[in-house]
C-alpha cells in the first residue's frame, strides 16, 4: 500500500501525495519571473519565486520530441523522433516498447490523469493516453486546435476533443478554461489517501489553426492595447489566461488539502515562436532565435519547481545546474518513493532532485540538443561550451528586442530573484556572430556569452574537436528517423468528423514488452523497498 506519507502528489503541473506537471508553450521573456514587464504573470511568478527557477534547463526545439522525452526519459534520437513533430495523419508515435513516466508512477501506486494536449501519436488506440499509463484523459490528441470550437485542420479538417476515449464537443468553451476546469474536477474527486500524478498540458500559448491562429477572450485582449503588434496583444491575453489557470489549480489544491503534499513542476516544451513564425508572437528576449532552432531561444526551457512544504531545502533561488527534459522520469520516480537508478539505467535521464532541492552539483555535465540527419544540423552543450553545426538562420530570427509598445505597461514589473534575469553583456552589432549554415561549427562560451553573440571556435579548436567527438558518439547510438507519409485513412470524414485512431494494431509484441519491462522495474523496486520523501509540515 502507498499512502500520502510515502509519496508526494506530482504535477507537470505535479503533487507529493500528488505530483503535478504543468506543461505549456511560450518563450523565455513571456513570464514575469525572468524580468519581462510586458505580460504580468502574478500566479506563475508567485510559485516560481517561492520555489526554484531552473535557468539552465533544456528542452527540444519542438513539442513532440520534448513531450516524448518527458514521457519516456529518453532523448528523441533514441526514439526515432528527432526530426520533426507528429502531424495528425501520420501513422506513428512514441514507440510502444517504451515505458512511460505515468506507467512507472502507476507501479508505485499513483493515480494518474492527463488533461490537455497529447501529441505523442494516436493512429492506433494503443498509442493514446489510456494505454500509456493514465487512468483518465481529457483533451486533444494532436498538435493544436481551435481554442473555441476545438477543431483542427492538418491536411484534413475535424474536431479533436475526447473524454477518455469518447469524442465530444464543447463548442464555445475556451480551451484554457476547459482544461483548467477538468484538472480541478480531478483534484476535487481525488481520494487524498492515495498519491496522484496530474499531467496538465495546456495548448496555450501555442497557435491554433492558420485561419485564426491567436485566440483569447476579448476582455483579456483589451488589457494589452498598449502593445503595437496586434498578434502580440492576443498572445499576451493567452498567457494571461494561462496564468489564471495556474492560480485556479493552486487554489483547488489548497482547498482540497493537497497543496502541502504536492510538488508542482512547470515546464515549456520548446522555445517561443517569435514575430510571426508558426503564426505566433512569443518572445525569447534576450536569446537568439526560437522554436525549431538549436540556438538558445529554441532550446533554453522556461521552468521552475514549487513545493508548499519544505521538501525543497533551499527555496527562493535560481538553479544553474544543467537539467534536461529527459531527467523528469527518473526524478519523478524518486519523488514517488522509488529508486531512481532503476529508471536512469533504462533511460538517458538523471535524478536531479538534489540539484533542485539542495543546490547540489548537477549529475550531468552535458546536454545533447539534437542530431537531425535529415535537416543536417546538430548541437550539444558540455560544461560551459556549446557547439552548433549546420543550424542556419532560415527563419531570419536573429536576436529580437521586446515587442514595441505605444507607452509603458500600466503596471509595475515584479522584482525577480537574483540571477533570474539573463544579462547578455554589450551587444556586438553582429561582430563575431556565427551562422553555422554550410555545416560551419560555431562554439560559444555560455558562461561569459549566454546569448551566443560571439563565436570562439578559433580560440578553442580543441573544444570544437571534443564536442564533435561527443556528437559522433551520440550519432552512433541514434535510431533511424521515423517519419512516415500522411495517411488518407486518417481523414476525420470517416469518423463522424473527429480525429482519432484509424488503424488496428496487428503486432502487439512491443506494447506488451513495455508492460513486462515495467513489471521488471516494479519487482526490483519491491526488493529495494520504498524510501519516504520526508518533509516537516506534511499532512498526517
Amino acid at each position: 500500500m502507498f499512502s500520502k506519507d510515502n509519496n508526494a502528489n506530482i504535477g507537470v503541473f505535479a503533487t507529493l501525495n500528488s505530483q503535478r506537471s504543468y506543461l505549456a508553450y511560450w518563450g523565455w521573456d513571456d513570464v514575469g519571473f525572468h524580468g519581462s514587464p510586458q505580460i504580468p504573470t502574478p500566479n506563475i511568478d508567485a510559485l516560481a519565486h517561492e520555489g526554484v527557477i531552473l535557468n539552465n534547463y533544456y528542452v527540444s526545439p519542438m513539442c513532440t520530441p520534448t513531450r516524448a522525452s518527458i514521457m519516456s526519459g529518453k532523448h528523441p534520437i533514441h526514439l526515432g523522433i528527432q526530426h520533426f513533430v507528429i502531424f495528425a495523419a501520420q501513422p506513428y508515435g512514441l514507440p510502444l516498447k517504451e515505458v512511460t513516466t505515468a506507467q512507472y508512477l502507476k507501479s508505485l501506486g499513483y493515480q494518474t490523469h492527463a488533461v490537455g494536449k497529447w501529441h505523442l501519436g494516436y493512429f492506433t488506440k494503443e498509442y493514446t493516453p489510456l494505454y500509456r499509463g493514465f487512468d483518465s484523459f481529457f483533451g486533444f490528441l494532436g498538435a493544436k486546435e481551435d481554442y473555441w470550437d476545438h477543431s483542427s485542420f492538418e491536411d484534413y479538417w475535424g474536431y479533436d476533443l475526447r473524454d477518455n476515449e469518447k469524442p465530444i464537443r464543447r463548442d464555445g468553451v475556451y480551451a484554457t478554461d476547459l482544461f483548467t476546469q477538468e484538472a480541478i474536477k480531478k483534484i476535487n474527486a481525488h481520494d487524498n489517501s492515495k498519491p496522484m500524478f496530474l499531467y496538465l498540458a495546456h495548448q496555450a500559448a501555442h497557435s491554433a489553426n492558420k485561419n485564426d491562429p491567436l485566440q483569447a477572450p476579448q476582455h483579456l485582449i483589451k488589457k494589452f492595447s498598449f502593445i503595437k503588434d496586434e498578434r502580440r496583444q492576443k498572445y499576451a491575453a493567452m498567457v494571461t489566461s494561462l496564468d489564471e489557470s495556474v492560480g485556479a489549480v493552486r487554489q483547488a489544491l489548497a482547498d482540497k488539502g493537497m497543496l502541502q503534499d504536492s510538488v508542482i513542476i512547470f515546464t515549456t516544451d520548446n522555445g517561443g515562436a517569435p514575430y510571426g513564425f508558426n503564426w505566433n508572437a512569443g518572445s525569447n528576449f534576450p536569446f537568439r532565435a526560437g522554436k525549431d532552432t538549436l540556438w538558445e531561444g529554441g532550446v533554453k526551457g522556461v521552468g521552475f519547481v514549487y513545493t508548499a512544504n519544505d521538501l525543497i531545502k533551499q527555496k527562493k533561488r535560481v538553479c544553474t545546474g544543467l537539467i534536461d527534459a529527459t531527467d523528469w522520469a527518473a526524478t519523478l520516480y524518486h519523488l514517488g518513493g522509488g529508486n531512481a537508478e532503476l529508471i536512469s539505467a533504462r533511460t538517458d535521464g538523471k535524478n536531479v532532485w538534489e540539484t533542485i532541492s539542495n543546490d547540489a552539483p548537477s549529475p550531468r555535465d552535458e546536454v545533447l540538443h539534437n542530431i537531425d540527419p535529415r535537416r543536417n544540423f546538430e548541437a550539444i552543450r558540455k560544461g560551459k561550451f556549446k557547439l552548433v553545426v549546420g543550424m542556419d538562420d532560415t527563419y531570419q530570427l536573429g536576436w529580437h528586442a521586446r515587442y514595441p509598445t505605444e507607452h509603458p505597461p500600466p503596471w509595475q514589473a515584479n522584482p525577480t530573484l537574483p540571477g533570474a534575469e539573463i544579462q547578455c553583456g554589450q551587444w556586438t552589432n553582429g561582430e563575431g556572430m556565427c551562422d553555422s549554415k554550410h555545416h560551419k561549427a560555431c562554439l560559444f562560451d555560455l558562461e561569459s556569452d549566454p546569448c551566443e553573440y560571439k563565436d570562439v571556435s578559433d580560440v578553442y579548436p580543441h573544444k570544437v574537436q571534443e564536442l564533435k567527438e561527443r556528437l559522433n558518439y551520440y550519432r552512433s547510438t541514434a535510431l533511424p528517423v521515423v517519419y512516415p507519409m500522411i495517411s488518407p485513412k486518417a481523414d476525420p470524414k470517416h469518423f463522424h468528423s473527429f480525429w482519432g485512431p484509424w488503424e488496428k494494431l496487428r503486432d502487439k509484441s512491443e506494447y506488451f514488452a513495455a508492460k513486462r519491462a515495467c513489471n521488471v522495474v516494479h519487482q526490483k523496486q519491491v526488493q529495494f523497498g520504498l524510501h519516504r520523501m520526508v518533509y516537516s509540515n506534511q499532512t498526517q
